[in-house]
C-alpha cells in the first residue's frame, strides 16, 4: 500500500473512533500518537484488503469545512483556544488550497507537499486500484 510513501508522513485525519482489537489476519501498516491503528492489512482466505482510517482523499478545503462542523469538539480537545482561532486556521487551510504557493501559510500551518500535492497524498489510494482492484478485474 505504501510503495512511493515516504515511512513517516503526514495525513488528514478526522475520527473519535478507534480500533480496539485486531482480527485475525490483520497486520497494522501505520498508526500514530493519536491512534495506533491508522492502517491495517487483512489477509483472509484469497484475498488481501487493505483499509485506512485516516483520509487521503481530503484536500484543505474538506479539513476545513469539516473544522468547521466539527469546531466545537476541536475547541473542547484543546485543538484551539476559542472559535477565533479556530476560524483563523480554517480561514487560512482554505486560503491556501487557493494559492498552495504560499510560503508565509505553509509555514505557518506546517503543511507542505506531502499533503498539498495530491499525488503524493493519494499514493496509497492509487497503490490500491494499481495492486488490489485492477488484478481482480482481470480474473
Amino acid at each position: 500500500m505504501y510503495a512511493g510513501k515516504p515511512r513517516a508522513f503526514d495525513a488528514f485525519t478526522s475520527h473519535e473512533d478507534h480500533v480496539v482489537e485486531l482480527g485475525p489476519g490483520t497486520s497494522v501498516l501505520a498508526g500514530n500518537h493519536f491512534s495506533p491503528v491508522q492502517a491495517v492489512e487483512v489477509v483472509h482466505q484469497r484475498g488481501t484488503f487493505w483499509a485506512v482510517q485516516y483520509h487521503p482523499e481530503y484536500d484543505l478545503v474538506d479539513v476545513a469545512r469539516l473544522g468547521i462542523l466539527r469546531a466545537p469538539q476541536l475547541i473542547a480537545q484543546g485543538c484551539f483556544a476559542d472559535a477565533a482561532a479556530a476560524d483563523r486556521f480554517l480561514a487560512e487551510l482554505e486560503a491556501l488550497h487557493a494559492d498552495r504557493a504560499r510560503p508565509d501559510l505553509r509555514d505557518r500551518l506546517a503543511i507542505g507537499d506531502e499533503l498539498l500535492d495530491d499525488a503524493r497524498r493519494t499514493i496509497e489510494v492509487r497503490n490500491w486500484l494499481e495492486r488490489q482492484v485492477k488484478p481482480s478485474a482481470r480474473r
